[in-house]
């Protein structure tokens, strides 16, 4: 299989305000995604340790699947969704693919991990010369602290690139902070968030991985 140009575009995207006190603090977020270019699909692991302040049934995880990018609508399909351990259902509300975790009759307590896993199919933008991979990484609809953030990405082939071939930004929609690292390894990407989430703004707090790949030839 032959490419023509590889670059990645990295952002974490840090909210700033808090709306109301909730009952919950998410403790650690760990992301751990493998895309599949030539399937035109990706899988997505996240480990999420919360500590409950109240007895509660779950957590809510907001996934948006329909996003605006260079002014066209993109929207991507959620499938083989899987919560280990914790009952679930999923369904669409406004832009977001819901997954609610918890068993009416059963209240938690105390520190809870949710290990979610899902694949993703759609969020590849074809252009002229490459392609290109966006996904939020966190999503925006988490009204509550994140105290540590952590990803890796791992492609589906060994491709050699610089630091002028990816970037990483942080802060509010719009801005380009730098409260966040990443490395690449020939065929994976690692980082985390340097600047703990405290507050949730206008927007939210989002974490989003823009990858962009080489497109092949004859397709």
């Amino acid at each position: 299989m032959l490419y023509k140009k590889f670059a990645v575009v990295v952002f974490l995207i840090l909210a700033t305000t808090i709306c109301r006190a909730e009952y919950f603090v998410i403790r650690d977020y760990k992301v751990d995604m493998k895309v599949f270019g030539s399937e035109g699909m990706f899988e997505v692991n996240e480990t999420i340790t919360v500590e409950f302040s109240e007895p509660r049934r779950g957590i809510f995880r907001n996934i948006p699947y329909m996003y605006r990018i260079n002014g066209e609508e993109v929207k991507i399909r959620i499938y083989d969704v899987e919560v280990e351990g914790y009952r679930f259902k999923t369904y669409t509300e406004d832009n977001n693919y819901v997954v609610k975790i918890g068993d009416k009759d059963i209240f938690l307590e105390g520190v809870q991990t949710y290990h979610i896993s899902y694949k993703v199919e759609k969020a590849f933008l074809f252009m002229e010369d490459h392609t290109e991979f966006y996904w939020n990484i966190i999503g925006d609809q988490w009204p509550v602290p994140i105290d540590s953030i952590s990803y890796s990405v791992k492609l589906d082939e060994s491709l050699p690139m610089t630091e002028n071939d990816y970037y990483i930004y942080t802060g509010a929609t719009g801005t380009q902070g730098k409260n966040a690292t990443v490395e690449y390894f020939l065929d994976s990407f690692k980082g985390n968030s340097t600047q703990r989430r405290t507050r949730k703004g206008p927007a939210g707090r989002r974490e989003t991985r823009h990858v962009r790949r080489p497109r092949c030839r004859g397709r």
